[in-house]
């Protein structure tokens, strides 16, 4: 059994609630967590730096290595990225219970907002959504200095390895970041048109993997070139020029790298063995998966309940809100045509609810899109239903507890399975990488971010061109007072809601 299942499962069961310091240090995470929900603008990939910078290097919560752990099971799991980087960080600490409350905490605030807005959607609640635009271009871009800031870090330390593994670490996250950005730079820039490459966050995760699974990072002449062309052929089918190719062969590709990566950690499996005199297999622990695996189904069969009982059809919005969530791969854009495909697609939400009011409303609000936008779904159908936005919140309720269930059961497997296997050198050296290619996805992410305040700009009747300039001075200041004058989240995160609403304002 591997030390970090250990560790898990004794933090399983010996959860320390009943004294005043576990207590205290219990709601002290939770209350960390709520933070993060209330003010996690842009979801997914951009929270990672600022749930680390919460969990990490101001609470004290987890160490970076555990952190990094958690970050790489979440970003190759499907479902809502910061529930399950929340659910990691909660059972590491504090058990089962801390798993699912650390879970809620970061889900609850941005699913709340979406239906608190959908129920009371009138003239008044334009305007205040109008309010939430405001500030979410100052607080966007207190979110991009942390995910500039991430990337700067990790430069550091790889640097303190000297010149070679520097050198390695930039052009990671120089390679990840060209092969990501170019629909946001298109985007920014204002060019209309389809990029030659714009990989996804999965797509890019998936090259990566395979690259380190097949070589082990043992670069020879003939693993090098092998991994070298399959890379450009996966790049040519994945990218625009890819599309004239014949889907069988983009299947034979898969299936190739797929075989390949397999062959590769098998063969680290056996040098391992081999190396330390060893001739038994790894001894595997099934129990701490399955403990948290019936917790999720409690938690999904609690929550869902009285939906079942009350609103009719709702067994179906909660199977299918279970399936969206586990297919979810991709981020918060995927999930939209998710959604469209198994629920607007099929009747059961107006495409005009959806599109005309959830989704610009999911957008401007904090938190997971998959939360928000499958808790909204909810709403509007327990509404239809029912006919009362009593049994919309009931069924929107039986959403959010699903899409959190749902990411949180399959993250638990993900993860398990990297513990049980971390003493293999094959992914040791993911975890040694992990940090250089999240930090590429992370400035395509702070793009994102810039490109989502240009377009809220824009909607609020500014010019795009000083919206992008208020949103650059607002990065450069909060990285200036973040790194230079040491200055705390809470301040900052203040001041650039408050100047960002000023400056739109003038």
């Amino acid at each position: 059994m591997s030390r970090t299942s250990e560790r898990a499962i004794h933090a399983e069961q010996t959860v320390q609630l009943n004294t005043r310091a576990g207590s205290w240090k219990f709601v002290k995470m939770l209350c960390s967590m709520l933070k993060i929900g209330i003010i996690g603008f842009g979801g997914g990939s951009a929270l990672i730096p600022v749930i680390e910078d919460e969990v990490v290097r101001n609470q004290k919560i987890l160490s970076k290595s555990e952190y990094d752990e958690d970050v790489i099971a979440a970003c190759v799991t499907p479902g809502a990225l910061p529930v399950e980087i929340a659910a990691g960080s909660g059972l590491r600490t504090f058990g089962l219970p801390g798993m699912v409350f650390a879970s809620a905490a970061m889900a609850a605030p941005g699913a709340i907002l979406t239906v608190l807005l959908l129920t009371v959607f009138s003239g008044a609640s334009a305007e205040s959504l109008n309010a939430v635009r405001f500030l979410s271009v100052g607080l966007g871009a207190f979110i991009s200095s942390l995910l500039i800031s991430y990337a700067v870090r990790t430069q550091e330390t790889f640097a303190k390895h000297g010149r070679r593994a520097a050198a390695s670490s930039l052009l990671i996250i120089t390679a990840v970041f060209l092969l990501t950005c170019g629909k946001n730079l298109y985007g920014i820039i204002g060019i209309v048109g389809e990029p030659v490459l714009a990989l996804s966050t999965v797509q890019v995760l998936a090259l990566a993997f395979f690259v380190i699974f097949y070589t082990g990072c043992r670069f020879s002449g003939k693993n090098t070139f092998a991994a070298a062309a399959l890379s450009v052929l996966y790049l040519l089918v994945t990218g625009r020029g890819g599309t004239g190719i014949p889907g069988f062969l983009h299947i034979v590709l898969y299936l190739l790298m797929a075989a390949l990566a397999t062959r590769g950690i098998a063969g680290s499996m056996a040098r391992d063995r081999a190396a330390s005199g060893r001739s038994e297999s790894i001894k595997v622990d099934w129990k701490s998966p399955l403990r948290q695996t019936a917790v999720w189904l409690a938690v999904m069969a609690v929550t869902a309940f009285p939906a079942l009982i009350w609103i009719r059809g709702s067994l179906l919005l909660v199977l299918k809100g279970f399936l969206s969530s586990l297919i979810s791969f991709g981020g918060g854009d995927a999930y939209l045509s998710v959604v469209d495909g198994m629920f607007v697609g099929d009747g059961l939400v107006k495409t005009a609810d959806f599109y005309g009011t959830l989704v610009p409303i999911a957008n401007v609000l904090p938190g997971s899109i998959l939360c928000k936008i499958l808790t909204g779904v909810g709403y509007f159908t327990g509404l239809d239903v029912t006919g009362s936005a009593a049994g919309g919140w009931i069924a929107a309720g039986a959403c959010l507890g699903v899409s959190v269930g749902a990411s949180g059961l399959v993250f638990c497997w993900i993860r398990w399975l990297l513990s049980e296997f971390q003493e293999v050198t094959v992914f040791k050296e993911i975890s040694r990488w992990i940090r250089p290619i999240i930090s590429g996805l992370l400035l395509n992410v702070m793009l994102t971010m810039i490109r989502t305040s240009i377009d809220t700009g824009t909607a609020l009747g500014e010019n795009a061109v000083v919206v992008f300039l208020i949103s650059g001075a607002l990065i450069a200041a909060n990285l200036f007072f973040m790194r230079k004058r040491r200055v705390g989240s809470g301040l900052l995160i203040a001041g650039s809601a408050a100047a960002g609403a000023l400056l739109l304002e003038l």
